[in-house]
């Protein structure tokens, strides 16, 4: 298996090499692997990503959704992209479709990023899509404790569907959205200042609350200053980093 991951084109359906097919193959060393559906050449297809893959994608969706991420070298062992998404209006049709039929509890998925609801999100918010609007404002209000009907062996809830959610919906919609940011930026802070010593791992709802601060980087300085110095305080030293930053920048005019 690849240090990287096992949801690498290496294994992927959509590897020209597999007909087709998942899994671990014994493919020449010498044979060119090309993703049919984003007619790319593959130079390293087991330090190669995409949501598409079958860990993320079940339903073996063949529309591009996302970038493709990489191996960005070095350690700790992170992706970047490498190559963006296309982009047409199917794409963009489809993409939509999936946000609209997402539902609150998630499905239990392959624990790597992006998992493919966020990936459908942030693709939205790339493209700049104004027609996600209303999908994005129905995400924001997904319980965030969610979880996937039966077992759940990732632990995954709806936590990061909703972040996510929160930033795109500020991308393209800057001012208006901060009656969901300003809920997101205290989404589990009450829980938080409750602690008797703070535990990252035990403040499951922190990364709403940074994303929600990502977002406010789309809204008007004026109205967003006070969201900013409040979260400057937060508990969790990277949100409180993150406002600091954003506050500074505005500050040189930057």
């Amino acid at each position: 298996m690849p240090n990287g991951g096992s949801d690498c084109c290496g294994t992927c359906w959509f590897n020209s090499t597999h007909e087709g097919k998942a899994g671990y193959f014994d493919t020449p060393p010498d044979a060119q692997v090309r993703c049919v559906i984003r007619d790319l050449v593959i130079e390293e297809p087991f330090w190669t990503y995409c949501p598409n893959h079958p860990h993320h994608n079940p339903e073996k969706l063949s529309i591009p959704i996302g970038p493709v991420y990489r191996d960005a070298g070095g350690y700790p062992y992170r992706r970047e992209v490498w190559v963006e998404s296309p982009d047409s209006e199917e794409i963009r049709l489809q993409l939509l479709r999936l946000l609209e039929t997402m539902s609150e509890n998630p499905v239990v998925e392959y624990p790597s990023s992006p998992q493919l609801d966020e990936a459908v999100i942030d693709q939205l918010m790339r493209f700049g899509e104004r027609r996600a609007v209303p999908g994005l404002k129905r995400a924001c209000n997904f319980d965030p404790l969610a979880t996937p009907i039966g077992n759940n062996p990732f632990e995954r809830s709806r936590a990061f569907t909703v972040a996510h959610a929160l930033e795109a919906l500020a991308a393209l919609i800057g001012d208006e959205a901060l009656p969901e940011l300003t809920w997101g930026l205290t989404c589990g802070l009450e829980q938080a200042r409750a602690m008797l010593d703070y535990d990252l791992q035990k403040d499951n709802l922190a990364v709403i609350r940074y994303y929600s601060v990502r977002g406010l980087s789309h809204c008007s300085p004026e109205r967003s200053r006070e969201w900013l110095l409040q979260a400057a305080t937060d508990l969790n030293q990277e949100i409180a980093t993150l406002a600091k930053e954003l506050l500074a920048t505005r500050k040189n005019g930057v």
